[in-house]
């Protein structure tokens, strides 16, 4: 369907699924509409979905697990830091003593 009112009612499906702030245009298309109703249906059967999720705690193995990782990601990337850091210093030493002498 094109019809600007039912583009809108879906827009509004998705931004207030339970339609506290629909204009009355909206919802009296999303109540005769069985496409909206069915659109509304399945987001609202997602939403409780994720709910229902959310109320799961990570297990704490799990979570140290990434932490671990986590952490010995960013101690890696540090050395690998400090090693480009110790390299690049001489290099760059080097290359400002022969422009000096090239210009000079």
């Amino acid at each position: 369907m094109t019809d600007p009112t039912h583009e809108r009612s879906i827009a509004s499906i998705h931004d207030d699924p339970g339609g506290r702030n629909w204009e009355p245009q909206i919802a009296e298309h999303v109540s005769r509409c069985p496409s909206c109703q069915r659109t509304l249906k399945a987001l609202q059967a997602f939403v409780d979905s994720m709910r229902s999720r959310r109320r799961q705690a990570a297990p704490p193995d799990l979570v140290a697990r990434v932490c671990r990782t986590v952490q010995a990601e960013q101690s890696t990337a540090v050395r690998r830091r400090w090693r480009l850091t110790v390299a690049a210093i001489p290099v760059a030493l080097i290359l400002g003593v022969l422009v000096g002498m090239w210009i000079a």
